[in-house]
């Protein structure tokens, strides 16, 4: 049987507006063949990670792969 793989990696992202840091480092891998969900409290930066995901926004530092 195949492994999954990562079919998106993001290492080391960070994002700011200002002086507001949104993303400080993040990292995470989503797997094929898996079901993946983002979850966060208010503010925590969930949609400004999908923008960076989807190139809407371009990340100071780190890599979308």
């Amino acid at each position: 049987m195949r492994m999954a793989a990562d079919i998106l990696t993001v290492e080391n992202v960070t994002k700011s507006f200002g002086n507001l840091r949104a993303l400080d480092g993040v990292s995470l891998g989503v797997r094929d063949r898996k079901v993946s969900i983002l979850i966060g409290p208010n503010g925590s930066g969930k949609t400004t990670l999908i923008n960076v995901v989807s190139a809407v926004y371009k990340p100071e530092s780190g890599r979308v792969i």
